[in-house]
């Protein structure tokens, strides 16, 4: 095995400047209480593992790439509607408000102007995300940072349905054969009759509006019934499962029994299920609107019933306490996705891959019963 890493002799720490204000607030003799938090805080000398022409003999390198800020609000609630000599209700709650924007990128690691849109162009330097995706499916970056922008938007092409009869698809470059019947129909935003990098813009936000979870907690003398909720809110997936799913390109591949059923054919002519044929490789390497979704999300992460014996401390000398219950982790989740699991991140904190679902697992359901001593 040989390094594939360059080694930079310039790489520093990275420093985080970071201010917050808080306030805490009771009342009812503790049945309501609040904690509110707002923060601003600036990341300098950005760490990123930056791709290098190969020509190198290396494939990547760390640099400070730049500087980034984050903005926020996190508010949490405890209540108690209910409290008597052998019942009591309790609620927990919180929500997170986060804003990241970039605001500065090293020069030196990558700078060009870049069009956003086809008829303007900025200024500002930017830099590209890891390719995703494998082999010869969604094999290029999704990832784009942009000064003065949120960190890794979806940088890709629009899209808009399939090629229908008596329509002609634009082609993928100049001279080539228009696209047939049946094919993506891939939107030529600066009219140049062709399908090119050009033609990319921001399709998409990885980056939710806010997160946040509540609980609720029931006790009847010894008995206890908890219930725990998670949730996202406004995030977008890139859905490189469905991407596989839709194009034929070996007889060795999977197919979703949905986009062979609903295929398009002439006598068949849906707007959003490609011809079955042989794609092409841009087709199957491209990134475009058709895999952004929606990664908003409900789940119900925990649900426990326990109960908690009576110990009587003076003949029983080994432990002070006994508990026994039940307990269903990740019973079910509410969203739009059509991947198996809207809380996923194929490349985990990697900042350069962010917010891909390229055959990850799904969180599994877990049944357990458990048994707690207290010595």
């Amino acid at each position: 095995m040989y390094p594939t890493t360059i080694a930079n002799p310039a790489l520093k720490w990275e420093t985080t400047e970071q201010f917050n204000v808080g306030l805490d607030m009771g009342f009812w003799n503790g049945r309501l209480s609040m904690t509110l938090d707002a923060y601003y805080k600036v990341t300098k000398d950005l760490l990123q593992n930056k791709r290098i022409a190969s020509a190198n003999g290396f494939t990547s390198i760390w640099v400070n790439e730049g500087k980034i800020s984050n903005a926020g609000v996190e508010l949490s609630v405890t209540a108690v509607p209910v409290k008597t000599k052998n019942f009591e209700w309790v609620i927990d709650g919180n929500i997170s408000f986060n804003k990241n924007r970039i605001l500065e990128i090293n020069p030196t690691a990558m700078s060009e102007k870049i069009f956003l849109k086809a008829d303007r162009q900025t200024d500002e330097y930017f830099f590209y995300g890891s390719n995703i995706g494998t082999g010869s499916i969604a094999h290029n970056p999704l990832n784009i940072f942009i000064v003065g922008q949120p960190m890794g938007l979806f940088y890709g092409l629009k899209t808009d349905g399939i090629v229908q009869e008596g329509e002609v698809g634009v082609p993928w470059s100049e001279g080539a054969a228009e696209r047939a019947p049946g094919s993506i129909n891939y939107v030529d935003l600066n009219h140049d009759n062709r399908i090119s990098d050009d033609d990319r813009t921001i399709i998409g936000d990885p980056n939710p509006d806010f997160i946040y979870g509540f609980s609720t907690s029931l006790t009847w003398k010894r008995l206890t019934f908890d219930m725990k909720f998670v949730g996202s809110y406004g995030n977008d997936i890139y859905n490189v499962n469905a991407l596989a799913e839709d194009h034929v390109y070996t007889v060795k591949q999977n197919h979703s029994r949905k986009s062979v059923n609903n295929a398009w054919t002439k006598e068949n002519p849906n707007d959003f299920y490609p011809a079955l044929e042989q794609s092409s490789y841009n087709d199957r390497t491209v990134i475009s609107d058709r895999y952004v979704e929606d990664g908003s999300y409900l789940r119900i992460s925990d649900v426990s019933l326990s109960y908690s014996f009576s110990v009587n401390k003076n003949k029983n000398k080994i432990f002070k306490g006994l508990s026994a219950g039940l307990r269903v982790g990740n019973p079910y989740v509410w969203t739009r996705y059509s991947g198996w699991d809207p809380d996923v991140s194929s490349y985990g904190s990697t900042t350069t891959k962010m917010g891909v679902d390229a055959g990850s697992y799904p969180r599994s359901r877990t049944y357990s019963i458990d048994l707690k001593f207290t010595f």
